[in-house]
């Protein structure tokens, strides 16, 4: 497990590993793991006060970031090793996935790469910025775009350094 801050405005918590939970900025909420079975995957459980319900099952691991205002979760999930996709929840009792659109540029790095990569940065007020790359649709080339997605789902290529 590992936890990784940058100039103290993001805290990004990898799981499985030695920390079970994540509280949000606000400590009124947390994200809570619990370890894979034989007979069932890895589970990232919300819980708010006494309530606690399911976020996400995955198979591998994910990393995790909270929002600075605490009302959102984003996850990076690595399903594989040639996959990681993004998600994003409200961190409220029931938490409702919000469906990222990413920007077609973006959605075609994704679908006709072998290895493909959609991964959380950081948070800048109501966005985080993700990168989405991939590799194996071309020989000995990379692909990688990066994006912007506000709260609501909606996400945009990131303009050129």
């Amino acid at each position: 497990m590992f936890a990784l801050s940058i100039l103290g405005l993001l805290t990004l918590i990898a799981f499985p590993g030695d920390q079970h939970e994540s509280r949000s900025p606000n400590r009124e909420a947390s994200v809570v793991w619990s370890e894979a079975t034989d007979t069932s995957p890895h589970r990232m459980y919300l819980r708010v006060g006494r309530e606690q319900s399911l976020l996400i099952e995955f198979p591998r691991h994910l990393s995790v970031a909270w929002s600075p205002d605490s009302r959102f979760i984003a996850f990076t999930n690595y399903e594989g090793s040639d996959l990681a996709t993004l998600h994003l929840f409200t961190a409220n009792i029931p938490p409702r996935e919000i469906l990222l659109r990413l920007p077609a540029r973006a959605q075609n790095v994704m679908s006709r790469n072998h290895h493909a990569f959609a991964e959380f940065v950081r948070w800048r007020g109501n966005c985080f910025a993700a990168r989405v790359q991939g590799y194996g649709f071309s020989r000995n080339r990379e692909e990688s775009v990066m994006v912007w997605c506000e709260k609501t789902g909606a996400c945009r290529s990131a303009p050129p350094n």
